[in-house]
């Protein structure tokens, strides 16, 4: 071999080398983006785990008015957070002899039962879906977690007879407060005054009236009534305490689509009420005020 094709084969042997490293460094740090990933996944998948629950579903379209055939009810996997309160729920139903029978039960008492709205097939089967469910079974309407708390409301609360199990709702409390106003000297007096909080949002409507079921008329008590809600055990504690101390109403929710407006403010006194009205006036016209 000529001198020259010995430098040849000596430059391509050094041009190799680093070429190597590269490639070395690269599958290295594949490895390492891919583990980084798996952790990744794995942390998310472990954060947002749910339990799952088996619920019940039509099979087939079942029109208002009409009764649950035998083959009308199915049974699908969800997570427990998916579904609304008063989704039926069971175990699951290929989990052994005992679940299965258990499953087969619970369908037999929905058999030959009317239904007070079209249920399409695929949609979850819910206890509010009868004429009538009586209260003895309010507890089996809770998801696992929460505390059921009744509140004595008026008319103006439950919309004029319309509010209906399932709404949803915000909580508002109404309690005398005492606004401190610093005197001449010195000296201090209190002033009472009316103040209105937003205590809870977007909670469960469970009964109206004694009621779970949707009245197919559309219309419940029209008077006082008594109104269970759905919420955590946190703001049932604060509920159970609140109401005691505050007049409580309660701000109907829609029912569809994810409400993208939220309170400016939280609370109001009847100060702030005046003080707006004062502002509603001056910013008036003439015209305006003399109507």
């Amino acid at each position: 071999m000529t001198s020259m094709e010995q430098a040849q084969d000596k430059g391509a042997k050094s041009g190799t080398k680093p070429l190597l490293l590269a490639v070395a460094f690269g599958i290295l740090g594949i490895l390492l983006i891919s583990q980084d990933v798996r952790q990744t996944e794995s942390r998310i998948e472990q954060k947002y785990r749910v339990e799952p629950v088996w619920v019940l579903i039509a099979q087939i379209n079942i029109p208002v008015g009409e009764t649950i055939a035998d083959n009308a009810i199915g049974y699908k996997r969800v997570a427990r957070t998916d579904q609304p309160w008063s989704t039926i729920k069971t175990d699951d139903p290929e989990a052994g002899i005992e679940n299965r029978k258990r499953y087969e039960d619970l369908c037999a008492t929905l058999v030959g039962r009317t239904v007070n709205r079209e249920i399409k097939a695929g949609d979850f089967i819910l206890w509010t879906d009868f004429e009538k469910q009586v209260a003895e079974v309010l507890s089996e309407t809770l998801p696992r977690g929460t505390r059921g708390v009744a509140v004595e409301v008026d008319r103006n609360a439950l919309m004029g007879g319309l509010l209906q199990p399932n709404d949803r709702v915000d909580v508002t409390a109404t309690y005398p407060a005492t606004i401190e106003i610093i005197g001449g000297a010195g000296q201090s007096a209190g002033r009472a005054v009316n103040k209105t909080i937003v205590l809870l949002e977007d909670v469960a409507v469970v009964s109206v009236g004694g009621l779970l079921a949707r009245n197919p008329a559309g219309r419940g008590p029209s008077e006082r009534a008594t109104v269970v809600l759905g919420l955590t055990p946190d703001q049932s504690l604060l509920l159970s305490h609140v109401q005691k101390e505050a007049t409580i109403s309660l701000l109907l929710r829609p029912r569809e689509g994810a409400e993208d407006r939220n309170y400016a403010r939280k609370e109001v006194s009847s100060t702030d009420v005046r003080d707006m009205l004062d502002r509603i006036r001056s910013a008036a016209g003439p015209a305006d005020r003399r109507q």
